[in-house]
């Protein structure tokens, strides 16, 4: 029996008539009941009994992978739907099926389906939701939703005041009892909101009718001011064009929203201040510049400093000393961002004298010293500056500043080959977040688990930094910290290379050099090209590594002479050695070349770096039959990789596919060969570190429930379309399903699937 629509008999006889049925109901008969709501429906003894299946809208809701198999199927006969078209309507739809479905009806071309995406709210959806949803409800209900749809969130109070009612609290709880598109913002919170789209269609309806949002908005400006709510106070200032209230709101929050690292607000915020008011506030732009640089805009930042760089220079213009040090500041930002090493070397050469009043401003100079120290090869003044920089930052409470400070010592320790000593900087970083409760997918988080992805590759843990670094990448394809951004993408392409997954490492290299075309200097250029040479050498690929050599620009680094280690001409030289190995027609001194890039990584304290350079020179003399000088070299390589516990390096296929290199290290290093030849889980047994907000059951983390189910039943030898009818699904969806789970486990094919899921604990 099967009973649709159900919630319209709530508070009716009929309802009582229903309560009865299901208590007296045969034994032969299943009942199924569809409903907006039921709370009214006594389920009480059915739920003791194990007898009651309840689907709510957390089942229902769908994930964004089948929002994009629904889009496919409805859209791809005639065209494609780009992917952040299909976040937007997510984020909008927030799962919601219908929604979703309407929004997809609403296309005719792609122009009109590219407005459906984007706007959600088409007539299709205002008239469904009108409809289903509005026309049934009382007017002082429909006004009430009208007027707080305005709110970003709301409250008792703050509804009585936009709504003009002293009703709040009931008209609120006939919303959720009516399960109508309301969201608690926590459990048991006085704080609601509602559903977006749902949102967005009743501003359309209460524009149509003529309900001044502006005189809501400096309602709810008031409320919030008077409540110390100052970011909402702000929103809502902007909102009601009251930007001169809202400067001197911003002008006090931005600070504090720049040392939490939310810079997206800051840059939301500037952007809805007209652009005149905005440059009499001299520090709300220093601060915006500051945002543009994170953001990785540096053009945008460039264009907002002019007038800056106008004031600083004209004599005439008083500047206090403040707005002097946040300028400098800014300065030393700008160049990291920009990747100008010769105009940093300038800046460390000033080095004024730095005043700790202005804690926030002093914090980051620091760690911009340590940053540009870092790449001029001084680590041991750049980890002084971080120590400096952490203390700043703790002062004067900077989030942003004290993490920055951690990883950047971590990074410093990680070329340093200071793998243990990184670690103990990545729990410090993991800690501290957790005291802050930030969001898990938080920028700083990404950082943090970007480092720790770095090292687990060094120490052979190839799945577990596969996993870290590429739940990573999202949330830094956009910043301008070159060197996280880079060690992220070359860590995780090289995890992929050692998989024989030469495609997909090739693809993620190629999208490092595309990701923030601003960002993308030399320095990283030559970096990136040397990565992609030795993929193209190691997948045979002799004449485009060539080509891809020859286009390479080299003259910034000639006019470069330090005998420490360069990244534009070392990384250089090193693809040209990687080439002559691989290509006799390529003429260069190849012994010569290795022994001076390994004198200057060595004195430059690089032991990563020196390490490749060691392994490069091994496959050389291998090559060329120098059998005693490659032991030689090796038992360099592998002294040094002990003492760290360094192994990620030698499992690359251009070494391990040389059998005079492995002959070598089995013989002569034997425990050493023993360890790499471990199980990527056990090798080389540390503590592992945990990132804030998981569990110690990591394992069991990485499938979905639905996964967790289809990975139980290929163990027992299902087919796909066994599988597909058991969960009441398609053959597609399964064929998806099971290669996200591939991807996730990093295999191949079901069996290593399966294997692996009962080694790790996922099945028994």
């Amino acid at each position: 029996l099967i009973l649709d629509d159900v919630h319209f008999l709530a508070d009716s006889e009929s309802a009582q008539l229903l309560n009865l049925l299901i208590t007296a109901l045969p034994s032969n008969i299943q009942l199924v009941m569809a409903a907006r709501h039921s709370r009214f429906i006594d389920l009480s003894h059915a739920r003791l009994n194990m007898q009651c299946l309840e689907i709510d809208e957390r089942q229902l809701k769908f994930d964004f992978q089948e929002l994009i198999l629904m889009t496919n199927r409805k859209v791809s006969p005639w065209f494609s739907v780009p992917e952040l078209e299909l976040s937007h309507l997510y984020q909008a739809s927030e799962g919601w099926p219908a929604g979703i479905q309407l929004a997809l009806l609403a296309h005719q071309d792609d122009d009109s389906y590219t407005r459906a995406l984007t706007t959600s709210t088409n007539h299709h959806t205002i008239d469904y939701l009108t409809v289903q949803a509005i026309n049934h409800l009382s007017e002082p209900l429909q006004d009430f939703l009208l007027r707080t749809s305005f709110l970003d969130r709301f409250n008792p109070a703050l509804a009585n005041l936009v709504a003009d009612t002293d009703q709040a609290a009931v008209l609120i709880n006939q919303l959720d009892t009516k399960n109508l598109f309301l969201v608690n913002l926590g459990f048991n919170s006085q704080w609601f909101r509602y559903h977006h789209l749902f949102r967005q269609v009743l501003q359309s309806i209460a524009l149509s009718k003529g309900i001044n949002e502006k005189d809501i908005y400096r309602n709810a400006y008031q409320w919030c001011l008077s409540h110390q709510l100052d970011e909402e106070a702000i929103n809502y200032a902007l909102l009601s064009s009251d930007t001169q209230a809202a400067v001197e709101l911003v002008d006090k929050q931005v600070e504090a929203c720049i040392k939490n690292g939310l810079f997206l607000k800051v840059e939301e915020w500037i952007n809805l201040i007209p652009s005149e008011q905005l440059i009499n506030s001299p520090k709300l732009v220093l601060y915006f510049v500051w945002t543009l640089l994170h953001l990785g805009r540096i053009n945008q930042a460039n264009r907002m400093l002019e007038p800056l760089d106008k004031l600083v220079l004209d004599k005439s213009q008083h500047k206090s000393n403040e707005f002097l040090h946040h300028y400098y500041a800014v300065q030393m930002v700008k160049s990291v961002a920009a990747d100008d090493i010769n105009h940093i070397e300038k800046l460390v050469a000033q080095h004024p004298e730095i005043n700790p009043q202005y804690g926030f401003s002093t914090g980051v100079v620091h760690n911009s010293f340590a940053i540009a120290l870092s790449i001029l090869n001084k680590p041991q003044q750049a980890l002084q500056q971080t120590q400096l920089a952490l203390q700043a930052h703790r002062d004067c409470d900077s989030t942003i500043g004290v993490m920055f400070a951690i990883c950047i010592r971590a990074m410093i320790n990680i070329q340093a080959g200071e793998l243990t000593m990184a670690k103990n900087d990545i729990e410090q970083g993991y800690q501290f977040l957790r005291t802050r409760k930030l969001s898990t997918n938080s920028f700083l988080i990404s950082i943090c688990r970007i480092l720790d992805g770095v090292v687990n590759y060094h120490q052979g843990h190839l799945k577990q930094a596969a996993m870290l670094l590429s739940e990573s990448i999202p949330y830094i394809n956009d910043c301008a910290y070159n060197d996280f951004r880079n060690i992220c993408y070359i860590t995780l392409a090289r995890t992929f290379a050692q998989q024989g997954e030469y495609d997909s490492s090739l693809a993620i290299l190629n999208e490092s050099l595309l990701c923030n075309y601003e960002c993308i200097k030399q320095r990283t250029q030559t970096r990136i090209n040397f990565e992609i040479t030795r993929l193209l050498l190691e997948n045979h690929q002799r004449a485009q590594a060539k080509i891809l050599l020859l286009q390479q620009s080299n003259e910034s680094s000639e006019q470069r002479t330090s005998q420490q280690w360069d990244d534009n001409r070392d990384y250089y030289q090193l693809s040209r050695c990687m080439l002559a190995i691989y290509d006799e027609d390529f003429k260069i001194d190849i012994q010569s070349e290795l022994q001076q890039l390994i004198q200057r990584a060595k004195s430059s304290e690089r032991l990563l770096v020196q390490l490749d350079i060691l392994l490069i020179y091994s496959l050389y003399t291998s090559q060329n039959h120098q059998l005693q000088q490659c032991q030689t070299i090796l038992n360099q390589a592998v002294t040094l990789a002990k003492q760290q516990g360094i192994y990620g390096p030698f499992n690359q296929k251009i070494i391990t596919n040389d059998p005079n290199i492995l002959a070598i290290i089995k013989q002569q290093h034997v425990e050493f060969y023993h360890q790499l030849n471990q199980p990527l889980s056990t090798n080389h047994q540390t503590k592992k570190i945990t990132p804030p907000t998981q569990s110690n059951k990591n394992n069991n983390d990485l499938l979905n429930a639905r996964e967790h189910s289809i990975i139980e039943l290929i163990a027992i030898g299902e087919s796909n379309k066994a599988i597909a009818d058991k969960l009441s699904l398609s053959v597609n969806t399964i064929r998806w399903h099971v290669s996200n789970i591939l991807s996730k486990l990093m295999v191949s094919n079901r069996i290593e699937a399966v294997n692996y899921a009962r080694k790790e604990g996922l099945i028994h």
